[in-house]
């Protein structure tokens, strides 16, 4: 139409990397709202080492689980494909099991905005990323780890990535401080 280009897709179901994978997803292009995606998405038993698969890769045991779960995401590209204006997920129960433990996520959300990677000047993207956002869970658990109330900010910039948070309950509730940390 005038307004632009819109296409919906309820209760779609396939199979996907060895799960099953389920899907209700929204695609509207116009001036105001370009190549915007709206989607909520369940999940059973995914295997993500499949996604990177290279014949004569090793996996290690905890990149090899299945993925379970459900989340809605938003997202949107301006213009380029290897750029996205944000992404948001919101409401994601996640978990992640391989023979060594479980991994449990509650009420997850993420929201990254301006990401972009240069693949022409490496192919792995992680060591050319832009983006900042944020990143908060009700709970994370496994057999090791417990972790509350998880709240921090991201600010990558080319694949060096900084991680701030003023609230540390990582070593229990009471805790005060803040934690900052730098990885490339």
């Amino acid at each position: 139409s005038l307004l632009g280009f819109n296409l919906k897709l309820e209760d779609c179901k396939t199979n996907f990397l060895k799960g099953d994978f389920n899907l209700s997803a929204e695609y509207n292009t116009s001036k105001y709202q370009p190549y915007y995606i709206k989607m909520k998405a369940g999940f059973n038993k995914v295997y993500l080492s499949e996604l990177f698969y290279s014949e004569n890769d090793t996996v290690s045991e905890s990149n090899n689980g299945k993925l379970s779960g459900s989340f809605y995401t938003e997202f949107q590209f301006p213009v380029d494909s290897t750029f996205l204006k944000f992404i948001k997920v919101k409401n994601a129960n996640i978990v992640y099991e391989f023979s060594e433990d479980t991994i449990i996520t509650k009420n997850l959300s993420l929201d990254l905005n301006n990401i972009y990677f240069n693949d022409k000047i490496n192919p792995n993207l992680l060591a050319t990323f832009y983006a900042n956002g944020r990143f908060k869970t009700d709970k994370i658990h496994s057999s090791s780890f417990d972790f509350t109330d998880v709240d921090f900010d991201i600010d990558v910039v080319n694949g060096t990535y900084e991680i701030k948070s003023d609230v540390v309950r990582l070593f229990g509730k009471n805790t005060k401080g803040n934690a900052f940390l730098i990885a490339k």
